[in-house]
């Protein structure tokens, strides 16, 4: 029975449709956490959706209008699960220390309320009703996504960089070549360059594993290449970038992390973000390469 088709049940809980319905996903110590909203105030305003991420702090609150027969949907599916009959329902299980729980309100058009709360205990139906909810927002979560993320790459970076975190990792039909890296600022005495090698063609490191660690000043990292490159491959683009091929186990993995002073870009994923891929790889391999053969020979790193 499809989603729509049910929407007629709404006549069995006496209080005609949803207008309101606020959702929250309270994940472990917060991971994960998210609330979705759908509102709908009359018969002649579009119906909006709201989304607050953890995940996505710095996009904040998103919101967008969405079609009667989303709305619709949202009805379907709130009566699918019954969850008028949920309300009052507060429940806690003490004897699990870490888990997830939720939140739920709604207000229909006889402008009943219900409301139930739960933490590691939840109502008939709730793990059902959870996982077909956040089916049904995804292409909404995706489109105010991807326009919360073009809005960020609008505002770019500027000022100096100051960290970056470099990681390709090959598999399978793309090779068995590792590169793990992190390099910051100095502060006092620690170590601010890690970088783990597992070079099989030689091309960029002598083949074979390698860990470099130790202390560099701003001068021997030389920050300024490395902005030049990303700014050369317009790297800011790949903000946010998070894309996984199908077979991944033939497949490079790469996750990469550049802050500045005001702003932060980070790009993963199995699936190249464009044509630049390759060729910002050669290069940004080759200036870590340079900056570390340079800090082997005066000492500041130490290779093992």
């Amino acid at each position: 029975m499809s989603l729509l088709s049910i929407i007629g049940i709404n006549a069995s809980a006496g209080n005609g449709k949803v207008m309101y319905l606020s959702y929250s996903y309270h994940g472990s110590i917060g991971g994960g956490s998210y609330t979705i909203t759908v509102e709908k105030t009359n018969d002649t305003t579009p119906a909006t959706i709201t989304l607050d991420y953890m995940d996505h702090r710095d996009y904040g609150k998103l919101t967008g209008k969405v079609s009667d027969a989303f709305m619709d949907s949202i009805n379907a599916l709130c009566e699918k699960y019954q969850i008028h009959k949920w309300d009052g329902f507060d429940k806690i299980n003490r004897e699990v220390l870490d888990g997830y729980g939720f939140s739920l309100s709604a207000k229909y058009e006889n402008n009943k309320h219900i409301n139930a709360h739960g933490s590691n205990s939840f109502p008939a139906g709730y793990h059902q009703f959870n996982s077909e909810l956040e089916e049904l927002i995804k292409p909404e979560k995706e489109r105010l996504f991807e326009e919360a993320r073009k809005k960020k790459i609008e505002r770019g970076v500027e000022g100096n960089l100051h960290f970056m975190m470099i990681n390709f990792i090959q598999h399978g039909d793309s090779g068995y070549d590792r590169y793990e890296c992190m390099i910051s600022e100095p502060q006092d005495d620690r170590s601010n360059i890690s970088v783990t090698v597992n070079s099989e063609n030689g091309d960029f490191f002598p083949q074979g594993r390698h860990n470099y660690y130790g202390t560099a000043t701003n001068e021997e990292i030389g920050w300024d290449d490395f902005a030049a490159i990303i700014k050369k491959y317009k790297i800011v683009n790949w903000m946010d970038y998070s894309k996984t091929a199908e077979d991944y186990n033939n497949a490079e993995w790469f996750q990469l992390g550049f802050s500045f002073e005001k702003g932060y870009i980070s790009a993963m994923g199995s699936i190249p973000p464009d044509a630049n891929y390759d060729a910002f790889r050669h290069d940004l391999l080759k200036q870590l390469a340079k900056m570390i053969n340079k800090l082997v020979k005066k000492g500041t790193v130490t290779k093992s």
